[in-house]
């Protein structure tokens, strides 16, 4: 987390970024919660590490 604000911190247009961690496997409740409050998007991966969940939404495509 801190990293991703150190990032953000040096640029010019701080406001138009959006931040996000990407997981394996969804993560605990509480970190969920954690990234939440601090407006980091959380996404993770399905158990077949085909498709992504958490809070953006991609369109489902079929595994090959």
């Amino acid at each position: 987390m801190g990293q991703l604000f150190d990032y953000r911190r040096q640029l010019a247009e701080r406001v138009a970024v959006d931040m996000a961690v990407l997981y394996p496997s969804r993560p605990t409740n509480d970190a969920v919660a954690l990234l939440r409050d601090l407006d980091i998007r959380v996404l993770w991966f399905d158990t077949e590490l085909v498709n992504l969940g958490g809070d953006v939404d991609f369109p489902s495509r079929p595994a090959p």
